[in-house]
C-alpha cells in the first residue's frame, strides 16, 4: 500500500480521523452530498464509497443520473448541490466555512 493510501489524502482516512477526532458522535459529522453519472467509469467506487460513508454514520445525499465523468454532468449537479445547500438556515455555511449570506 502506498504512503499516500494511508495518508488523509484517502477519503477513508480522513473520515475515519474525524470519525475519531468527534468519538463518534455522528451529529458532530459534516452533511454530505456526492453525485456520479451513470456512465461514469468512477461509479462503482463512488458508490463503494457512499456505502462505506453510510455504514460509519454520515448523512449522505446521493445522486445518480445518466452522464459521465465530464462538465455536462458537473454543471448540473452544481445547480443540483446549491439546491441542497441550508443557505436560507442560520447556520449557512456552517460546514464549509465558505458559503455566507
Amino acid at each position: 500500500m502506498t504512503k499516500a493510501a494511508l495518508s488523509d489524502k484517502n477519503p477513508r482516512v480522513a473520515f475515519q480521523q474525524m470519525k475519531d477526532a468527534r468519538k463518534g458522535n455522528t451529529a458532530a459529522y459534516p452533511k454530505i452530498y456526492m453525485a456520479c453519472g451513470e456512465q461514469d467509469p468512477l461509479l462503482t467506487v463512488n458508490q463503494q464509497f457512499r456505502d462505506f460513508l453510510v455504514e460509519n454514520g454520515a448523512d449522505v445525499t446521493w445522486k445518480q443520473a445518466p452522464g459521465e465523468h465530464n462538465w455536462d454532468f458537473w454543471r448540473a449537479q452544481i445547480v443540483e448541490v446549491l439546491n441542497w445547500l441550508p443557505l436560507e438556515e442560520a447556520t449557512a455555511g456552517l460546514n464549509s466555512g465558505n458559503v455566507r449570506k
